[in-house]
């Protein structure tokens, strides 16, 4: 008897510590796939998602072949429509990377995660086993994302604003992990789920 293998798919919204509780995962000794590591590589790297981006945005976003990210991060983010476009052009080339990735790790491991901020939005609910959205207070989430200059509190709320509420993810995901606490609260949180997802593993001949 063996443990059916796991995908899990860690979300959440713009701040809410995802990465910093995948990071916990990882150094758990647990696979993470960055789906937004994935998707900047193949922007620079995928010939065809090159053209479809220049054809829906203009040339003007590469240079020396490779994608001004901040130009395309003004671009997709100036309205609505623009990131809905991206979006359509860039998830599907990801989803195919991040469904060979977790084959070669199911190689070694038996649960891998990924971490990916529009799970619900790009419609990959049915690809994973199981939903771990990770959550925060917008003020906290904001702080977060305005620190060290990293948005502006308009850059930030503009983005979060594109985004699914987490209202709405909260009754969509099958595990909320609530990221209003301190680091070593999280980490345990991160501990916790891991051994609730092998417990929750079924077996199979």
């Amino acid at each position: 008897m063996k443990n059916k293998k796991l995908k899990v798919a860690v979300t959440g919204n713009i701040g809410s510590g995802k990465s910093t509780f995948c990071n916990f995962l990882s150094e758990s000794g647990y696979p993470v796939i960055n789906a937004d590591n994935i998707a900047k590589y193949l922007l620079d790297s995928d010939d065809s998602l090159k053209q479809n981006i220049i054809s829906a945005f203009g040339k003007n976003l590469y240079s020396d072949n490779k994608i001004n990210r901040k130009l395309f991060s003004e671009t997709i983010f100036s309205n609505r429509q623009n990131l809905i476009k991206a979006n359509a052009l860039i998830h599907p080339a990801v989803k195919k990377v991040i469904a060979k990735k977790i084959e070669t790790e199911y190689e070694n491991r038996e649960m891998v995660f990924v971490e990916a901020a529009l799970t619900f939005e790009a419609g990959s609910v049915s690809f994973y086993d199981f939903i771990v959205l990770v959550t925060s207070q917008i003020q906290l989430r904001m702080k977060r994302k305005t620190k060290d200059n990293l948005l502006t509190e308009a850059e930030f709320l503009i983005r979060d604003s594109f985004q699914m509420k987490e209202e709405e993810k909260i009754k969509k995901a099958d595990f909320v992990i609530k990221n209003d606490g301190t680091i070593d609260e999280l980490k345990s949180k991160a501990l916790f789920l891991i051994q609730l997802l092998k417990s929750l593993s079924p077996s199979s001949a």
